[in-house]
């Protein structure tokens, strides 16, 4: 159920030549299959939309196109679709106060449908204590969780900041409950699943006749009891349907062009890292010329991402029954579908958001990225949990560097924490272009992760 890092693409596993009907193809499928063979996933599927139609689908591992896969948290864009269907029908509108359906929250008066919609509500997110003690192993109600939400103070008063909150979609699920009079899984089903093609979806459980990827890579963690993740993570389904899905909101079928437009709307403060911003159920990344709009998911046992390119009519889907596998996948599918989207060319690079604190450090990192252009690789640098897997994958690192022969500096940007680990944000000029890299470390200043976004 986390929401970091769904839009960013990895240097990892960016492409590698393998017989198949199309050399993009072909680098899509070398990257998931080389994802299976180091361990980090059991299986992945993975389905490509260019120009509104499915022109790739495959498995690799021991599940099949028509394996369903928990899609954790790109639940949400299916919520936030219900809920936009109900504002297009009349039935509802983005500034109405959730006091009209639960009074008993603090300031529900203040708090909008939209403001549940982009985590700008300031309501606490019940998930993260329910993981971490264990209750998620009792069944539970929506109704229970939101009950216990409501006896907590807000986080923040409503509309100021943006904190990530699965109790918002509880609460925008049970919303739609009331407002259409049906469950929700008989609503998606009739008014989502149906119209958009769908036939191995489910909410909670797997669709009639649909084979399910077990869990797999997530030592000592437990989802528990699907009651828990109801609206915001408790979706069941395939490639093939996510992207049938992906269609059908692209080209209207699901929501109006308006609403489609207000999904992709962002505030300045609903930002989980630099440029990322949060719409309604989806999170936005500008790109060069075009914006990634999307959802990542993430339970035990189970990581997803969905992304689609609205002003190309493209979407990119990757499910996976392991760990960290779809960053790598998407990074390989826009390289290969649309690389001009991930180098933009720029008369100068943006001016640094913040002095460095770290320049020594920024220093060694830069130095890292200029070996690895060599094909080099300082271990050094690396943490001991990843220093194998970018040790098997320096070739194709060295190859995602191809756009930028000549390194002239890391420009510092910005510095975070999130999920236990650092984040280091910089602007990066090259040959006349410029793009962005993430760099994630341990407390002990090695590299975990290196990302090309």
């Amino acid at each position: 159920m986390r929401a970091f890092a769904c839009l960013a693409l990895t240097l990892l596993g960016a492409t590698a030549p393998s017989p198949s009907p199309s050399p993009q193809f072909a680098s899509i499928a070398a990257a998931a299959a080389r994802t299976v063979a180091s361990g980090s996933a059991k299986s992945i599927a993975f389905a490509v939309v260019q120009n509104g139609a499915v022109v790739a689908l495959e498995s690799q591992g021991d599940a099949g196109p028509d394996t369903a896969y928990n899609i954790a948290s790109v639940t949400k864009m299916f919520t936030a679709v219900s809920v936009l269907q109900l504002v297009d029908a009349g039935k509802l509108t983005l500034d109405s106060p959730i006091a009209r359906f639960y009074p008993a929250f603090p300031r529900a008066h203040e708090i909008t449908i939209r403001e549940l919609l982009d985590h700008t509500s300031g309501i606490h997110n019940y998930l993260d204590e329910a993981l971490s003690d264990g209750t998620v192993n009792r069944r539970t109600t929506p109704d229970a969780i939101l009950t216990e939400m409501a006896k907590r103070p807000l986080d923040f008063p409503p509309g100021t900041k943006w904190g990530y909150s699965n109790t918002n979609y509880v609460m925008l699920g049970r919303i739609v409950e009331r407002v259409s009079g049906q469950s929700l899984e008989r609503y998606e089903s009739e008014h989502i699943y149906r119209p958009a093609g769908m036939t191995h979806t489910a909410m909670g459980r797997a669709a009639t006749g649909t084979s399910v990827a077990g869990p797999f890579g997530w030592e000592g963690a437990r989802a528990g009891d699907a009651s828990w993740y109801f609206a915001d993570g408790d979706i069941l389904s395939t490639a093939a349907d996510l992207a049938r899905f992906d269609v059908a909101l692209m080209n209207g079928s699901l929501v109006s062009a308006g609403s489609f437009a207000e999904m992709q709307r962002t505030a300045p403060y609903a930002t989980l890292v630099p440029e990322m911003r949060a719409g309604l159920g989806v999170f936005v990344y500008p790109l060069a010329g075009a914006d990634l709009v999307g959802h990542h998911g993430g339970e035990p046992g189970y990581t997803s991402d969905n992304e689609l390119v609205p002003a190309r009519r493209a979407a990119y889907v990757f499910l996976a029954n392991g760990k960290f596998a779809q960053a790598d996948l998407l990074g390989a599918a826009l390289l290969a579908y649309d690389p001009q989207l991930l180098v933009r060319a720029t008369s100068a690079p943006p001016a640094p958001s913040a002095l460095d604190p770290d320049p020594a450090l920024t220093a060694r990192l830069q130095r890292f990225v200029v070996d690895l252009q060599r094909g080099v690789l300082d271990s050094d640098v690396l943490s001991p949990d990843v220093a194998g897997e970018f040790t098997q994958n320096v070739g194709t690192l060295q190859q995602s560097l191809r756009a930028c022969t000549a390194l002239q500096a890391l420009q510092f940007r910005s510095a975070g924490e999130y999920g236990g680990y650092h984040q280091r944000f910089y602007h990066a000029a090259c040959d006349g272009k410029s793009f962005d890299l993430r760099f994630v470390l341990d407390n002990d200043q090695q590299l975990e992760g290196l990302f090309f976004v």
